[in-house]
């Protein structure tokens, strides 16, 4: 920075030949003594300093022209001249001797001026670079129209002067006071000291020499003459006008070009505000028009300036190039080079003289301006002149006017200095307006009463007899603004009005103003309403109305024009608190209860805090309220039914809700009940029976309770007033309580909380159910309420009973004169308030102790325990600041010297980022803690920035208390907000390694976290950082407001990056193993940088995005991995697929193709093939020529897509090398998987293009295919079989008993027995034999074609052996053998055993009867018929008809019912597949539930798939009647879970956990559903729930399951929570133990397992149990831990026993 001064003394000091001691030390602007030593022709050349040589030239010598010959410099005289420059390379020195800059003094032009015209100047002399003219004759600029107005203006002051008749005295009392002016300027010429003469003669000389000379020389470049005139001589007369004043050489510069000679504007100075002049339009702009005065001076116009009415589309009107002849200067700003002019007609042709001076108003003046702006918050409208000149109107005058508008205004107060003026829209003569004002004087603080003659939209006018016309605005019609539309409202044209109080006089519309405001009214006959200043008394409490705001207070109005302004201070108890919106509670027009704190001629202070008020009429405005609502009772209600303390019968509940019950249509109102007034929880159409507490006539609404305590409540209490009683809140409303009196049988009365006005929240200070002190106010006559009075100060809040409210204590200044700042003193605690201490240090003189002044270090502790009220103390002022004394009581403070203070007081102003201070902690919310730095200046200070103890952030409310003084550093300012930390005191930047607390305040899938990790600083943890363990979903254990501790990745100004790994907090580099993704076959190493991936590394990371161009996945905070589509998947897949596969947050594995490190782009592949396999063989070693395996991965058209055998090297088959002639026979013998030989015959690009070898074994492997699937159907067929066999045999055995009793005593009736004969057996037993040896010999044959298939691919495989080795070794041929031996001895042993048989049925059928016999064969023959229409040798129904017909033998079974169903499906008839259902439903016997049950699921799966949401429900509301509605439902959730249809299925199970909220089991399946879709807080509700309905017997059950639940649903810690909780509880419940143990072991926490097993095997249980427990510690141990864990497990058991 450099730093200039003007200072003649120092500019014009010489310097001394000491001083110098090189050229370098010389610097422009030394004034040095010369001598000449060489007269030049083109100046001097001078010596000085003995050791220095320079030049003047001849324009800085003051002789002009200079001469050699006619100079009068001689190298005789010394010279005194300056040095202008210094060329340091060339060592040349430049100086001058022109006297003004010898003098430091600016050079003086005389009478020329910039722009000047001269109409005659003489050529001195000519040059090939101009002309030297001498200026003669200055141009007039009056033009004629300018002289004709100028002899006008004299002629007009000389009639003024003449009618004026100045008498002769005064004439001469002028000259006496002009004669002595002269003799005092005399007198001062005299006492000028003899330099200061010697430079007036310089000046006067130079003055004569400039009037010698006429206007002196002007230089005129050649570029600025023109070519007529470069012709002309020296001694010729031209015309010219100066551009340029150097008024460093002392010269001008001219022009003789006759355009800028002519041109009227030639600079900004040409123009003055107010003139007329022409403009050109150049462009049309969105804001304005761009105009061009001349050539190089341009003007703007502003929108609202175009014309007098906003134009809408200005390029309409205006067009570029357009002339416009008169516009009128609005602005110049010489410094910023604008001019702003005015295209209104209104202010071009106005015949007021324009206002472009503060200084030039005057108070009358009428002037015209523009409206430029209507203040907010009622605080007036600006209206704009001239020059920036603005002025004020009230808001009273502003209610029509519009931005942009033309407006006439008389001028009202102007105060130059301060810039400020008041306008006012009237325009009337002061005699008139005294009049008026007069008349509303006196009428003002009248009652008048009148008829409603008109009704506007915010006001009405009332007709009176007296008065005339009274306005009364909407405000004005109740003391409440709830209240004043309805009353409005209500008022019609015509209606008589009566009371009416005239408080006002509009004199805009020339109306009285009237009121109808209940509590001004009695405020104005009780005297509380004053109309005059002398009425105001301070410390009184008066009434009054809000009448507009502004950002330092409310404005509050009285009687007439009497107003006053409550500060902020006076609207708030405590101003540490934010009170951004203190303002916004209160509206115009309210009614305001406030006390005086200071009145004085020109201002008044109140104060709205009712600890000021001297009296309160809190009881007053109570009854108005109700008497006023009393006549707005809402219609259609029979109110004399529901009268306070009667009870209602048969409550119906409408709803059930988280803040208590309404009860639906109460005689036509509606009731409601809070939770507090419940006796309990009531669900939805509930019956109850309740009290009516309060009625709102208005709204047409009743509070109702249940509560069995106010059973019986006495309506009519004998109560006397003036008695003390307590009172138990019920109901804490806006301004009042309902309260009950139980020592007079549970009457109900009513207290006032605040006073009109009062920004108190009752609900701070009053708690339902708490018990207060009242008196009784009122005794309530019929129809009347009770009220009572709550003393002074009274609250339930007992957290500040302790502490007082107040304004801040300040001093008069003459008692602050006598007080010394660094001073000690005595004082005396007279209170103590939240954030300070008031003390006394001397008569009627308090002083500030704040709460940081107190000690000087941090205090764990209560900071006001140190210090009690009337303590004595030893105080220090330490400043006086706003009429405040501060005060400290620090031994730091009070042990310094006397006069010494240390630090000041802090507050907002002089508060500092950086600065480090102690603070008090006034409140703990949530996650902020606030304190106070000192009065009035609050921080806030977030949980993390707080502490960096874990316990500490997570319990603020407990840890942290009120009063508690600590250091913090301000970390943020800006307007209110101020942030502070306690944990970073040095303001150390964030670096790379710092581990933090952080708070997680959203949670992406796929992002990860965003985290705040101070008050102004955020950071992120990417998926990829949230573990050491890769996880699917890794974000679903975290939640908002979560507390975590991080590491520092990247550390920016505004943006960290952070890491929760545990092996980046301790240093290390893990190689952690995903739990979910078993495919992984190895460790998954992080990468830091993209240096560490080479190519053919197999990763895993999540994916972030998923589109056209690929899949891109997140391996690392810095970088991330790109996947083309078609490296996807093996498979063919759709971007449609790809994405469906490949969603955004899903874990994958890949492997690495390709690695750009120097642009960090990585290629990843997601085929299984390349991810899962490991080369056996390079690429490069596959040779054309060569024979291999291949296996197929796809086919597309005509091309198949194959893999190297064990590689992950990519090959390519083409139709003409398959072998097949046709695509088709291609795509159906190669199958996905085909393993067949081909030879390699191109490698040079990526895909190795091949041929098969053997085109049979490929179709062999697909006929193998084929016969593999035809041999599984069958498998699946006899599955069907044996399935349906069993069946049967269990129905068979369900017969009835008595069948079988009966058929019994038909055997032995009969007494002989009929044997088959022997011959009949055998050939049975032949045929028997025959079947089973031929399907043996079937199967048989299906073998032996499977081995020889199986033998011609292994002689496939046999390519490049040698002869002499033989594929089929030892083992093989020995199995084959084995094998045949193995079938034949089966065979054998089969045939054997069917011999057994033969005979066991012989002896079996001579002891059966003939009735058993009969039984067995239709039985048999059953049974062959049923594996023939199993077997598919009768067909299955493929028409309606036909299941029609197998219905007539089968009505009872619901299979052939859902079959038949299933086929009126397949071909979309699903109204028949109802009607189906339908009959279904009705057909099968009520003895089969089961049967039945099967139907009805498949109807309701049929109507949730096809049906709309009518026909659901209507099938479900049947279901529900004829079957087990516990079935139904659980049915439906299946159904729902399938669909995913959530949104119902949560309805469902609402309704399911109301209707069975006993039943354990389905709180079970909600909980389950619940954590599924991880909604950790609905379940925490829910498990309470569930814990109210559930028996208590099964609460432990309930809560293991719950458990089990977390641990399933990957939310072990939880799980593990609730089973700690339950061990604890009931430490003997082995059975828990076990679920706690198992649900351990699945997790593989080793270490958490052992301890679990250390605690379980030291309780106190039964032996059996605890041998159950040391054996699993015993088989743990042995096979996860060593010999000696094994052994301390024995020892352990050894110790056991022998207790």
């Amino acid at each position: 920075m450099i730093f200039l001064t003007l200072d003649p003394k120092k500019t014009n000091a010489r310097i001394k030949s000491d001083q110098v001691l090189n050229l370098s030390t010389l610097r422009p602007g030394m004034l040095v003594k010369t001598k000449v030593n060489t007269i030049l022709e083109n100046g001097l050349f001078v010596l000085f300093m003995d050791y220095f040589a320079g030049t003047i030239e001849s324009t800085h010598t003051g002789e002009f022209p200079f001469s050699k010959k006619t100079t009068q410099y001689s190298t005789e005289k010394p010279l005194v001249a300056k040095i202008l420059s210094i060329d340091y390379r060339e060592k040349v020195i430049s100086l001058s001797a022109l006297p003004h800059i010898v003098k430091g003094t600016p050079y003086n032009f005389g009478q020329v001026k910039f722009g000047d015209v001269f109409d005659e100047a003489i050529i001195e002399s000519k040059s090939k670079a101009g002309f030297l003219v001498r200026l003669v004759k200055k141009h007039s600029r009056h033009t004629k129209e300018e002289e004709v107005e100028a002899e006008e203006e004299s002629e007009a002051e000389e009639k003024d002067d003449e009618e004026s008749g100045e008498s002769e005295e005064e004439e001469e009392e002028k000259e006496e006071e002009d004669s002595s002016d002269e003799m005092e300027v005399s007198e001062n010429k005299e006492e000028k000291s003899e330099e200061d003469e010697e430079e007036e003669e310089n000046e006067e000389g130079e003055e004569e020499g400039s009037e010698e000379k006429g206007f002196g020389t002007a230089f005129i470049p050649l570029k600025n003459i023109e070519l007529v005139d470069q012709s002309k001589n020296k001694g010729d007369k031209v015309r010219c006008r100066i551009v340029t004043l150097n008024r460093t050489d002392g010269s001008l510069f001219g022009t003789m070009i006759n355009k800028i000679i002519d041109q009227p504007l030639l600079s900004l100075t040409d123009l003055e505000v107010g003139a007329i002049i022409p403009v050109r339009v150049e462009s049309v702009k969105p804001k304005g028009l761009i105009v061009s005065l001349t050539t190089s001076l341009k003007a703007f116009c502003p929108l609202h300036h175009m014309s007098d009415i906003i134009l809408q589309d200005p390029s309409k009107k205006f067009k570029v190039g357009t002339q416009i002849s008169r516009a009128k200067v609005l602005n110049i700003q010489n410094d910023k080079k604008k001019v702003t002019i005015t295209l209104k007609p209104s202010l071009i042709n106005s015949k007021y003289e324009p206002l472009a001076n503060y200084g030039d108003a005057s108070e009358n003046q009428i002037v015209q301006g523009v409206i430029a702006a209507i203040l907010d918050k009622n605080r007036g409208t600006i209206v704009e002149f001239y020059n920036g000149v603005k002025g004020l109107i009230p808001s009273s005058e502003s209610a029509d006017l519009e931005v942009g508008n033309t407006i006439k205004c008389k001028v009202t107060k102007v105060d130059a200095g301060r810039k400020r003026m008041s306008l006012t829209t009237s325009l009337k003569g002061d005699l008139q307006k005294k009049k008026e004002s007069n008349v509303a004087n006196q009428s003002i603080g009248q009652f008048v009463s009148g008829i409603v003659s008109k009704i506007n939209t915010k006001s009405i006018v009332v007709q009176t007899k007296k008065m005339g016309e009274v306005i009364i605005s909407d405000q004005h019609f109740s003391d409440y603004s709830t209240y004043s539309p309805i009353l409005k409202s209500n008022t019609k044209k015509g209606d008589p009005l009566s009371n009416i109080l005239l408080i006002a006089f509009d004199s805009k519309q020339n109306m009285l103003v009237g009121t109808l405001k209940p509590c001004l009214i009695d405020a104005k006959k009780n005297g509380d309403l004053p109309f005059e200043r002398k009425e105001v008394v301070q410390g009184k409490t008066i009434f009054g109305y809000v009448r507009g705001t502004r950002d330092n207070g409310l404005i509050v109005g009285f009687g007439g024009e009497l107003r006053g302004l409550v500060p902020l201070s006076g609207l708030m108890a405590d101003k540490t608190k934010e009170a951004e919106n203190i303002l916004e509670r209160y509206r115009k027009g309210q009614t305001v209860t406030c006390s005086v704190s200071f009145v004085s001629d020109d201002s008044l202070s109140l104060s709205l805090l009712p600890v000021h008020l001297s009296k309160s009429y809190a009881l007053k405005s109570l009854q108005n309220h109700f008497k006023e609502e009393d006549l707005l009772v809402k219609e259609g209600i029979e109110w004399n039914k529901l009268k306070i303390g009667t009870r209602v019968k048969n409550l119906i509940v409408d709803s059930s809700r988280v803040y208590g019950a309404t009860f639906k249509d109460i005689k036509g109102a509606k009731g409601i009940a809070l939770s507090h007034q419940l006796e309990e929880k009531l669900d939805e159409k509930d019956k109850v029976e309740g009290l009516i507490l309060d009625v709102d006539r208005v709204k047409g609404v009743i509070d109702i309770s249940t509560k069995k305590d106010l059973e019986t409540v006495e309506r009519s209490p004998k109560v006397s007033e003036g008695k003390e009683v307590k009172a138990v809140i019920q109901l804490v409303k806006e301004s009042y309580l309902v309260v009950t009196l139980s020592e007079f049988n549970n009457a109900i009365a009513f207290a006032p909380t605040k006073e009109l006005g009062a920004s108190l929240d009752a609900h701070n200070y009053y708690f339902l159910g708490s018990t207060i002190k009242a008196t009784v106010s009122s005794v309530p006559k019929a129809g009347e309420r009770l009220l009572l009075s709550l003393p002074k100060g009274s609250s339930a809040n007992k957290e500040k009973k302790n502490k007082t409210s107040g304004s801040i204590p300040t001093v008069d200044a003459k008692s602050l004169s006598g007080l010394v700042v660094g001073k000690n003193y005595s004082g005396k605690v007279k209170e103590i308030r939240s954030t300070y201490a008031v003390v006394t240090i001397g008569e009627g003189i308090s002083g500030v102790l704040h709460a940081t002044e107190i000690v000087d270090h941090p205090f764990e502790g209560i900071v006001w325990d140190l210090i009690k009220s009337d303590q004595k103390l030893q105080v220090r002022i330490i400043a006086k600041e706003d009429s405040i004394v501060f005060l400290s009581m620090k031994k730091s403070v009070t042990s310094l010297p006397e006069g010494k203070v240390g630090d000041k007081p802090v507050n907002a102003l002089n508060l500092k980022v950086g600065q480090v201070a102690n603070a008090v902690v006034t409140s703990v919310s949530g996650e902020n803690v606030s304190a106070s730095l000192g009065l009035n200046t609050s921080v806030r200070i977030i949980s993390v920035d707080f502490s960096n103890d874990l316990s500490v952030i997570n319990n603020l409310q407990e840890k942290v208390k009120e009063g508690m003084l600590v250091k913090c550093r301000v970390t943020f300012k800006e307007s209110k907000l101020i942030d502070a930390s306690v944990v970073n005191l040095k303001g150390k930047a964030l670096k790379k390694g710092d581990q933090i607390f952080a708070i997680v305040r959203s949670v992406d899938p796929v992002r990860g976290l965003t985290v705040q990790v101070s008050a102004q600083l955020w950071g992120k943890i990417p998926t990829s950082e949230l573990s050491d363990v890769l996880i699917r979903n890794p974000t679903k254990n975290f939640e908002k407001q979560q507390i975590v501790e991080c590491i520092v990745l990247v550390a920016e100004s505004k943006r960290v990056t952070l890491s929760l790994r545990e092996s980046r907090k301790k240093g290390g580099k893990p190689k952690p193993k995903s739990s979910e993704m078993p495919h992984f076959s190895h460790y998954q190493t992080f990468y830091d940088s993209v240096e560490e991936l080479s190519k053919g590394d197999v990763v895993h990371g999540y994916i972030s995005a998923s589109n056209e161009k690929g899949i891109f996945t997140q391996l690392n905070y810095q970088f991330e991995g790109r996947t083309p589509l078609s490296m996807c998947s093996d498979a063919r897949l759709t971007v449609d697929q790809v994405k469906e596969r490949y969603y955004p947050g899903s874990l994958v594995s890949a492997r690495v193709m390709d690695v750009n490190q120097a642009q960090k782009q990585i290629m990843l592949s997601l085929k299984d093939s390349d991810v899962n396999s490991e080369d056996s063989i390079e690429r490069k070693e596959v040779k054309e020529g060569n024979a291999y395996w291949w296996v197929v991965t796809d086919h597309y058209k005509d091309v198949v897509n194959t893999l190297l055998v064990n590689t992950r090297i990519r090959g390519i088959l083409f139709q003409d090398n398959s072998g097949f002639e046709t695509a088709e026979e291609m795509k159906k013998n190669f199958h996905q998987g085909v393993k067949f030989a081909a030879t390699a015959y191109n490698t040079k690009k990526e895909f190795i293009k091949i041929s098969v070898i053997d085109k049979a074994a490929v179709k062999l492997q697909a006929e193998n295919k084929e016969d593999k699937k035809e041999k599984a159907d069958l498998a699946q067929e006899r599955e069907a079989l044996v399935e349906s066999a069993k069946k049967r045999k269990l129905d068979e055995e369900k017969r009835p008993k008595r069948e079988e009793q009966k058929e019994e005593e038909d055997d032995e009736e009969e007494e002989e027995e009929v044997v088959e004969t022997k011959p009949a057996k055998k050939q049975k037993k032949e045929e028997k034999k025959e079947e089973k040896k031929e399907e043996k010999k079937v199967e048989k044959v299906q073998e032996k074609k499977r081995k020889q298939v199986e033998e011609k691919e292994v002689k496939v495989n046999q390519l490049s052996a040698s002869s002499g080795f033989e594929w089929e070794g030892f083992q093989s041929k020995t199995a084959k053998k084995n094998e045949e031996e193995r079938e034949e001895e089966e065979e054998e042993n089969e045939i054997a055993e069917e011999d057994m048989d033969d005979e066991e049925e012989t002896t079996t059928e001579k002891r059966l009867s003939k009735k058993q016999r009969r039984k067995e064969k239709e039985l048999k023959e059953q049974q062959i018929r049923e594996k023939e229409i199993e077997l598919g040798k009768e067909k299955e129904p493929t028409s309606a008809a036909e299941y029609e017909r197998l219905l007539l033998t089968s009505q009872n079974s619901s299979f052939v019912w859902v079959k038949y169903m299933s086929f009126l499906i397949s071909i979309t008839e699903i109204e028949k597949a109802r009607k189906v259902a339908d009959r279904a439903t009705k057909s099968i016997s009520i003895s089969d539930p089961s049967e039945k049950l099967n139907v009805w699921v498949a109807w309701l799966n049929l109507e949730y798939i096809y049906g709309d949401e009518n026909s659901q429900k209507a099938v479900f509301d049947k279901a529900i009647v004829y079957n087990d509605s516990k079935k139904i439902y659980l049915v439906l959730v299946d159904i729902l879970k399938q669909q995913r249809r959530l949104k119902d299925l949560e309805e469902v199970f609402g309704t399911m956990t109301k209707k069975f909220k006993t039943d354990s089991d389905i709180w079970k399946r909600y909980a389950s559903f619940l954590l599924q879709n991880d909604r950790q807080k609905e379940f925490k509700a829910m498990l309470d729930q569930c814990l109210k309905c559930v028996p208590k017997s099964e609460h432990v059950d309930t809560i293991s399951k719950f458990a089990q639940l977390h641990f399933k649903n990957e939310f072990e810690e939880i799980g593990r929570t609730m089973f700690e909780g339950i061990v604890s509880n009931y430490p003997k419940r082995t059975d828990v133990w076990n679920v706690y143990l198992d649900m351990e072991t699945k997790s593989g926490d080793h270490d958490r397992i052992r301890r679990l097993l250390d605690r379980v095997t030291s309780l106190k249980v039964s032996s059996k149990n605890m041998k159950n427990f040391f054996t699993k510690f015993l088989a743990f141990e042995k096979q996860h831990g060593d010999a000696d864990s094994v052994e301390r497990v024995k020892q352990k058991a050894r110790e056991y026993v022998a207790q």
